[in-house]
């Protein structure tokens, strides 16, 4: 399970954005998400026009290697 260490600190969304997609991209079998509403197109490195930083696509992008990692 990642956790944020105490030492964080975020004063913004955009620091803690990137750093939820750098935890996402290290899980090893589970992605648990709580939100209340939750925007799949949000882009979770900013400024950035590259669309593998939207969740939606880090997500599946996730899925993806975690079944080849499960099946193999």
């Amino acid at each position: 399970m990642f956790i944020v260490e105490e030492k964080f600190r975020f004063i913004n969304g955009k620091s803690y954005m990137e750093s939820v997609a750098k935890a996402l991209l290290t899980a090893k079998e589970e992605i648990f998400i709580t939100d209340w509403w939750l925007s799949p197109e949000i882009m979770m490195i900013r400024p950035c026009d590259d669309e593998n930083y939207r969740l939606d696509n880090l997500l599946g992008k996730i899925a993806v290697r975690m079944s080849k990692k499960k099946f193999d």
